[in-house]
């Protein structure tokens, strides 16, 4: 009766899957609340996000291949090996030099495939992409953020290219960088250690207290669109509360807002005022990391 027991099992796992892989929810890109899959990660609007998501590809696939390895041979085992009328059980300690030998060698080989690929490729991404910072790039558009129990702190450099200026257009829970173009983030904490979280760029990087620490990201051609930033490090009870909006903007419609910005940001600056201080000058990225 084992047979038929397995097979309920099966049609039970697979209608759940079917359920759950129905079921879709809203994801933010210019106000659209198309369904996607739960089964399905946030659309990727970076130009090197689909490194991770490549990476976190072949894992799965690898992963899977061994699990169903490993239930064939299990299967295999059950139905061969099954008691019958008659039959004598041989016990088998496997401790044997064949056997370590025999379970060195498939240990090994499961080890250089699996977590040799990954080591490999996760060694290229980091070292020729997410760590090269275009820190010398003249169009590359630098900002500061301060985060803090439980909010987001934005820092744009003013018409004088320097930061914690009278100039600096400084947003709370507001991120917006032009479609294309090569953002470069500095990120520090007010208080406990919190994780700014692009998903829709693929990017995550801890803001420590003390600490300026770094991270890039370029999003692709015709994204504008609203996404969110999250904090993605337990930081207190109201950490589900720490979001952002991320907004993708044209490079004309980004221009303009931040004219207008700069402009309010003149007007509203009072030097005696020290929460409007928190910036810090641009720290030049050093060549290890």
């Amino acid at each position: 009766m084992i047979l038929p027991r397995f097979s309920k099992f099966l049609w039970m796992l697979a209608g759940s899957a079917l359920l759950l892989g129905s079921v879709g929810f809203g994801q933010g890109t210019g106000g659209s609340t198309a369904p996607r899959s739960l089964w399905t990660p946030p659309l990727d609007i970076s130009v090197d996000g689909h490194r991770s998501d490549d990476l976190f590809i072949t894992v799965t696939y690898m992963l899977v291949a061994l699990f169903v390895i490993m239930v064939a041979i299990l299967l295999f085992a059950s139905f061969k090996f099954r008691a019958s009328t008659g039959a004598k059980a041989h016990y088998d300690r496997g401790d044997s030099k064949k056997e370590a030998v025999k379970a060195l060698v498939i240990s090994t080989a499961i080890f250089a495939i699996v977590d040799g690929t990954l080591l490999v490729r996760s060694h290229i991404d980091v070292n020729e992409f997410y760590w090269k910072f275009p820190e010398g790039d003249p169009e590359v558009m630098r900002v500061e953020v301060l985060a803090q129990q439980w909010s987001w702190n934005f820092r744009y450099a003013g018409k004088d290219g320097k930061f914690n200026t009278p100039d600096d257009i400084v947003t709370l829970n507001d991120f917006r960088v032009p479609e294309g173009k090569k953002v470069l983030c500095q990120l520090t904490s007010k208080d406990v250690i919190h994780s700014f979280f692009l998903a829709n760029c693929r990017m995550k990087r801890d803001a420590n207290p003390g600490e300026i620490t770094r991270m890039w990201f370029q999003t692709k051609p015709a994204t504008a669109g609203l996404y969110q930033v999250t904090c993605a490090e337990i930081c207190g009870y109201a950490h589900y509360l720490m979001q952002a909006k991320f907004e993708v903007m044209k490079p004309k419609d980004f221009d303009n807002w931040i004219q207008e910005a700069a402009r309010w940001s003149e007007i509203g600056y009072e030097a005696n005022k020290p929460e409007q201080h928190w910036g810090w000058d641009w720290k030049p990225t050093p060549s290890a990391q």
